[in-house]
């Protein structure tokens, strides 16, 4: 980054202004005061992760690795810094995590429900009266399964929530 924006005439204050990094012993401290750090030859740590609010307003997290660049005499003559962007793989891991949180309760659901299913079977098979009351109520439940497991399978954004 700042390779393309320094011939611009962006300073590391203009680029990063406010963004606070994580680091390695989880302390947070902003951005340009760990490159300052790192600028004037006292130890930096090597990786950073960051939470970026980039000009436009979008959210990226990303993970810089600070590379003291040094003359032969050992003075550090700059920082060279690879940023990468985690932000899409992280919203990947959050929505498989959400997938899969919502599997469980659908499935808890179609549990529920076929327990209810079996046990209104049972009472039709002992009790010859009632059988048209519960047959509705079988068609019924059914009728509800279905619907949310049709969404649920169609990746409808209806069918979240719909088994709650």
């Amino acid at each position: 980054i700042l390779g393309f924006a320094s011939p611009m005439g962006m300073s590391m204050a203009e680029i990063f202004r406010d963004t606070k990094v994580l680091s390695g012993d989880g302390r947070e401290s902003r951005a340009t005061d760990a490159f300052s750090k790192g600028l004037h030859g006292e130890s930096c740590d090597e990786i950073l992760e960051a939470w970026y609010v980039t000009p436009s307003g979008e959210d990226r997290s990303l993970k810089i690795t600070l590379i003291p660049v040094c003359v032969p005499g050992g003075e550090v003559l700059g920082l060279a810094s690879v940023i990468a962007d985690h932000g899409e793989a992280a919203a990947l891991r959050h929505a498989r995590v959400l997938r899969a949180e919502e599997s469980a309760e659908l499935a808890l659901d179609l549990r529920s429900s076929l327990a209810t299913i079996r046990e209104w079977a049972e009472q039709m098979k002992t009790a010859a009266g009632p059988s048209t009351g519960l047959a509705g109520d079988i068609s019924a439940e059914a009728g509800r399964l279905e619907k949310v497991v049709g969404q649920f399978l169609a990746g409808d954004e209806q069918a979240k929530g719909a088994h709650a």
